[in-house]
């Protein structure tokens, strides 16, 4: 859910492009990017494999909590083009993202995380994904901006020279059904 930033005053801002607003000017700091399921081999061999995201609730998932929040935050897969979340619950619950992956690669239980971050564990053998045909990608990182709000030269050159660096990046998105 898009986060208002009408009744804020800022120059620009950064956020994920699902999460921007109607009324801003945003462009794209990187490509797509999605979240898969991982939990390390250990794992996998005790406690199996899901096939779909709805086996999840009966693996112990390992949640992450966003700093100030009171709510776990939500696992999103998407099937036939149509995104739902999971409900999870499992043994741990951490507000470190890093610590969580730290975890499944213990063998505490599956975690979701952004796949750029667990690439290298996948490749290494540490981590198996899972999932992955229900993991679509979404919008990355933007920045954005007002439309109607006067910017400052200094304001209007910064965004000029950041999307010239952006552009002259190629931007690969990540595969959407890659052989794990």
């Amino acid at each position: 859910m898009p986060i208002s930033t009408s009744y804020r005053r800022f120059d620009l801002g950064i956020r994920l492009g699902e999460l921007l607003d109607q009324d801003v000017t945003a462009f794209p700091l990187q490509a797509p990017i999605r979240q898969i399921a991982c939990a390390s081999p250990g794992y996998v061999a005790v406690h199996g494999m899901p096939s779909h995201p709805r086996d999840l609730r009966e693996h112990r998932c390992i949640g992450f909590r966003w700093p100030g929040h009171d709510t776990l935050y939500g696992w999103d897969f998407c099937e036939e083009g149509t995104w739902f979340s999971i409900p999870i619950t499992g043994p741990l619950t951490f507000n470190d993202q890093r610590a969580a992956l730290d975890a499944a690669i213990g063998g505490v239980g599956i975690a979701f995380w952004v796949e750029s971050e667990i690439r290298r564990h996948i490749d290494e053998g540490r981590l198996v994904a899972m999932l992955t045909d229900y993991s679509a990608p979404f919008p990355g990182f933007a920045l954005y901006y007002l439309r109607h709000r006067q910017r400052s030269a200094a304001v209007t050159a910064l965004i000029g020279m950041i999307r010239q660096q952006v552009a002259a990046v190629p931007i690969i998105p990540p595969p959407t059904n890659a052989p794990y």
